[in-house]
């Protein structure tokens, strides 16, 4: 080769592995930007549930932290930092939720209120899997609505959530 065509092929030759490096590092760029992080606000409830004038008084229950049931059965919890929150244990009609009463936990025990289908005009009990995990555990999505009238008082509102592990 001539000194003219052998420095174009030796600068190709140094160009066509940076190209290739390069892209690569441009294709690890895009594929991290399609990753979804999560950060623990992620796994919280929304929504509230209202108690008026029930054995244990007139309560609010704000979303909090979601977990899935470890046991199956398609139960889950909703907690609150004060110990409070409610617990599904079972799944659809059949599910039995115990609403821990906000401001009675004591020592790791609350006042509580145990809601069954039978006592409630709306009773929405859902828990679906999602096609997503999250540190291998496969992430849910579901909630309660709830409109219930108790002897004394009432129960009524909904949490939800879009994004809860095990």
């Amino acid at each position: 080769m001539s000194g003219a065509a052998g420095a174009k092929a030796n600068a190709s030759d140094r160009f066509l592995p940076l190209f290739l490096f390069g892209g690569l590092g441009v294709m690890g760029v895009l594929a991290y930007g399609g990753l979804v992080l999560l950060t623990k606000g992620d796994f919280d409830a929304t929504g509230e549930i209202v108690g008026r004038e029930t054995a244990h008084g007139s309560f609010s229950l704000p979303g909090g932290a979601c977990e899935i049931s470890r046991e199956g059965g398609g139960g889950f919890r909703i907690e609150r930092e004060d110990g409070s929150g409610l617990r599904v244990e079972g799944s659809g009609a059949a599910a039995v939720i115990r609403l821990d009463v906000p401001g009675s936990c004591s020592a790791g025990a609350c006042k509580a209120l145990e809601l069954t289908a039978a006592r409630c005009t709306t009773f929405d009990v859902q828990l679906q899997e999602t096609s997503s995990t999250y540190n291998k555990q496969r992430v849910h999505r579901g909630g309660v609505k709830l409109r219930c009238e108790l002897q004394p008082g009432a129960v009524a509102g909904e949490l939800r959530f879009e994004k809860c592990v095990r």
